[in-house]
């Protein structure tokens, strides 16, 4: 039980800081409201491994994902 609540915490966190990245990327210019989940998920894997400037918990917290991990959490969004 505890574990689960855990988990849930880490992919909320997850959730908020990929919305926060696609808010930077959007003020940068480059808007990403009508392209595919997919290309979304690409370009924010390039943003955070090149540009990107997260401190060291956000980082960890985002360590390991994948372009497909990345879409999925894109597609739960609330």
């Amino acid at each position: 039980m505890l574990e689960d609540k855990q988990s849930d915490l880490i992919a909320e966190k997850r959730r908020k800081l990929i919305d926060q990245l696609i808010a930077e990327v959007s003020q940068s210019g480059y808007d990403l409201y009508y392209a595919p989940t997919s290309e979304v998920a690409t370009y924010l894997l390039g943003y955070i491994e090149k540009t990107a400037r997260l401190n060291a918990d956000d980082r960890a917290l985002l360590e390991g994902l994948n372009r497909r991990d990345i879409e999925i959490i894109l597609s739960i969004k609330d």
